[in-house]
């Protein structure tokens, strides 16, 4: 499977938003999966637009173009702001939506919390996406590796705040390696954001840009992940959890 993480400028213009959106995958069209940040079609929480139009031209360029497509944006349903990740096949249909379930802080007060993820297929594979603080809730990600996801997307729109600046460009490579998965975080180009985006590998990473828009490509080879699952046997099954309460019900 060939990936893209397409770090893109993101403004409070969805019209702006939707021209880079279509541009990137356009360029991208020899990959099979191009992920965009959170956020990246609708980010202006104040005035949330429908996109309902611009999904479906974003579908009509995944069909055309033949790659698979992941990206962000508020939306609003039933006065509720809600943060959502769509997911667009090569055929062009939406056949995953998740909103987003861990809201940073200063998202708390406005946005309507999700609830449910699962993984879902592209080109036969396994894969899940999480958006952007949920990757601090470690066993979010893992429930989805464990439920059988090899790729695990991140569209991301990471403040950059010094005090976390050394923990944030760690994480990646830290969840792929829990998850053992491969782990595609994607942050956006803003004024306020970390604007580092990373391909990893379980062991190694694989390809980095930072600060600059652009986009970044890897082949993942999900036999290793099978391998590695094996060798490394670091999921909990249900009956090592019930050894554990065992243990710790001796005394």
């Amino acid at each position: 499977m060939k990936v893209v993480a397409a770090q893109i400028k993101i403004t409070d213009s969805k019209n702006e938003n939707l021209k880079k959106i279509l541009e990137y995958i356009k360029k991208a069209k020899s990959s099979d999966v191009i992920c965009f940040p959170e956020l990246s079609l609708q980010c202006n929480q104040e005035n949330v637009l429908s996109i309902n139009k611009d999904i479906k031209k974003i579908c009509e360029s995944a069909k055309e173009h033949n790659i698979n497509v992941i990206f962000g944006a508020y939306i609003k349903i039933n006065y509720k702001i809600k943060n959502r990740l769509f997911v667009i096949n090569k055929k062009g249909k939406l056949i995953y939506q998740y909103n987003k379930k861990h809201p940073y802080s200063s998202e708390e007060k406005y946005l309507s919390k999700g609830r449910n993820n699962k993984p879902f297929e592209l080109d036969g594979i396994k894969c899940a996406v999480i958006n952007c603080w949920d990757y601090a809730f470690p066993e979010f990600g893992r429930n989805l590796a464990e439920q059988g996801a090899k790729v695990i997307f991140c569209p991301a729109y990471l403040m950059s705040f010094p005090k976390t600046k050394n923990v944030l460009k760690k994480i990646p490579q830290v969840r792929a390696f829990d998850y053992m998965s491969y782990f595609i975080m994607v942050d956006a180009v803003t004024e306020e954001t970390f604007k580092k985006s990373k391909i990893c590998h379980p062991l190694k990473q694989l390809k980095a840009i930072k600060d600059k828009e652009g986009m970044i490509q890897a082949n993942l080879n999900i036999e290793e992940i099978t391998n590695l699952r094996k060798e490394f046997k670091n999921f909990r099954t249900k009956r090592s959890l019930e050894k554990i309460d065992e243990t710790c019900n001796i005394f």
